[in-house]
Parts: structure tokens; sequence; C-alpha cells
């Protein structure tokens, strides 16, 4: 078998502990454990000022974006603009959430907040919509922001609802 190639992007991969990763060309210095929307490209042209490849996939922000199915990722560590990061999107991980608009139990559902600025995730309710990114694995005890664990669900998902 060939060497593991850290260059392509835009292609899942699995880590020998189950945890689902996409690489990206960064279109920003991304911050860890705050989520990402993954674009995919067929061709070559530029995404929020980042110019890719044919084939290559790049994030941006989640706060602009249509109503619609989308890959989503969040990084476990921070990456430079322009850097290929690893953005996880199944298994187990950290989010940071905001508690704001609902309890954070250690079983909740969780989704990207829709179109802020300040990209966190969510209460997204008790059962699971085809907004939830994540379930929680541990309750939130403050109203700010702060990352938590919890179990990302490896498929895309509607953001902005």
């Amino acid at each position: 078998m060939g060497a593991f190639r850290l260059d392509v992007v835009g292609v899942p991969f699995v880590t020998d502990d189950g945890r689902k990763f996409v690489r990206a060309r960064a279109h920003a210095a991304l911050v860890a454990y705050t989520p990402y929307l993954i674009e995919e490209t067929s061709q070559s042209h530029t995404v929020d000022g980042v110019t890719t490849v044919e084939g290559d996939a790049v994030t941006f922000a989640c706060g602009a974006v249509a109503t619609t199915i989308r890959q989503y990722g969040v990084p476990q560590r921070d990456w430079a603009a322009d850097e290929i990061a690893e953005l996880q999107c199944g298994g187990p991980g950290k989010l940071n959430v905001d508690n704001t608009t609902g309890a954070i139990l250690a079983t909740s559902w969780l989704k990207i907040i829709p179109g802020t600025s300040a990209i966190l995730g969510q209460l997204d309710g008790t059962k699971k919509s085809n907004s939830s990114i994540a379930r929680s694995c541990e309750a939130m005890d403050s109203a700010t922001d702060a990352a938590i664990q919890v179990q990302f669900i490896p498929t895309p998902v509607v953001v902005n609802t």
C-alpha cells in the first residue's frame, strides 16, 4: 500500500479510533472547536479570498449560507489561513456551545447557531433533527460559550434552520 497523502482535500477519512474527518483548505484562521462549512470545488475559483484548484475543498463561515444540506466540520485545534486543515465530522470530539437558548443536558442534540457571527453549537432539542450535528456527552454549566465533549453525527446537515 502506498504512503498516506496529507494533501488530498474534500475526501472524508476515518481514523483508527473511529473519528471521521474531512481535509479542506482554511479560508481564514480556524478556531478550535468552532464549526465551519466545507465547500467542495469542481473547478478553480475563489471562495472567501482563497483560490482553490480543481478538486480542492475550502472552508467557509456558517453565518452566510442559504438553508440547504451542507458538509460541516469542526477543527479540534487552531489552523492558520490557507493551511490544509482537518475538520472533524463524526465521532467523539469537542464543540464550542452556548446554552442561552436552552439548557444543554448530557443527552441534548446540538445544531449550528444559524446566521450569527459567533458560530457555536446550540440546543436543537431532545430529538434528532435534520439540523443536528452532534449529541452532547456532558451538561453545560454556564450560560456563556465553552467547549464540551460531544458525539458528532457523520452526515451533512441542513444549516440555518
